[in-house]
């Protein structure tokens, strides 16, 4: 009976339909926002084909986090733990990409709600990307890196970063087990390379080890830091463990309740191509060869 009487009303009509596009473009935006973490995640082989084996895993998300990313809210802690794996027959070294985009293509609807609006027009694009970057941590909740103000040359983990605005930020990651780099970016992603080098020492740097023991590694570069080399089934450390969200609600509603994708891909180089040309396994020498 209900539904006849809309259909005879065309004004009761038109109503229901912009009812219905509304909530099928709602579910829409929420599905898209809540795919936000689910990473196009890709292997890329810069040299040698089909010869090379490269896999990466993430047990954890694959598990667990994919399905709690669905239902986000604040407070929550989602597993993500990538890492790269050799799945071939000949030693290789490996570099993890790391890309924060946000998802322009949402047109947000209006909340209906003053103090949310005014809170979402607050974080600028790249406020946004610097929270989520800072919401990704280690297992035992230590930030995976930091991100301040400034200027500073690259050094040790640390590297200079300059959004598309111009602004200029100091980013260092916080781990050991890679050197990181700042990625040829687009103007729209924060966009970084994990070099792997396992336990060998960062170019540029000097100090003392967990045994008490002094190094000094101040005569080379840091882009002439030596690569871990990963034989066959041997596997990076994991990049990062997770993405622990905003416990205040002011806080999640201004960044994260709003689409943007985390996307990690692994690359990898034969040994066996470095040394034929001569070449070190290198941080400068993988560069090389994966800018041909």
């Amino acid at each position: 009976m209900r539904i006849s009487v809309l259909w005879k009303d065309k004004q009761n009509r038109r109503r229901l339909l912009t009812l219905l596009l509304s909530f099928l473009l709602y579910a829409f935006i929420i599905s898209r926002i809540f795919a936000y973490y689910s990473s196009d995640d890709e292997v890329t082989n810069r040299i040698t084909g089909k010869s090379i084996g490269l896999e990466l895993y993430e047990p954890e998300w694959d598990a667990v986090g994919s399905k709690m990313a669905r239902a986000s809210e604040p407070g929550m802690v989602i597993p993500k733990d990538p890492y790269a794996k050799n799945t071939g027959n000949m030693d290789e070294v490996v570099r993890l990409h790391l890309t924060i985009r946000l998802d322009e293509s949402i047109a947000r609807p209006p909340s209906g709600n003053a103090q949310h609006e005014d809170m979402l027009q607050k974080a600028t694009d790249t406020e946004r990307k610097i929270a989520i970057l800072r919401a990704i941590l280690y297992e035992n909740g230590g930030s995976f890196v930091t991100v301040q103000s400034g200027t500073q040359a690259a050094s040790g983990n640390t590297i200079p970063v300059t959004d598309e605005d111009g602004d200029k930020f100091i980013v260092s990651y916080q781990g050991s087990d890679f050197l990181i780099e700042d990625a040829q970016r687009d103007g729209e992603a924060f966009d970084f390379y994990f070099y792997y080098i396992g336990n060998n020492y960062i170019g540029g740097t000097t100090g003392t080890n967990a045994q008490g023991v002094p190094y000094d590694y101040s005569s080379f570069t840091r882009e002439e830091t030596v690569m871990e080399t990963l034989s066959p089934e041997e596997s990076t450390s994991k990049l990062f463990h997770k993405l622990a969200y905003p416990i205040y609600k002011t806080d999640y509603l201004t960044v994260f309740d709003q689409g943007y994708t985390i996307d990690v891909y692994a690359e990898g180089i034969l040994c066996k191509d470095l040394d034929a040309r001569k070449l070190g396994h290198t941080v400068e020498n993988f560069k090389k060869l994966a800018a041909e």
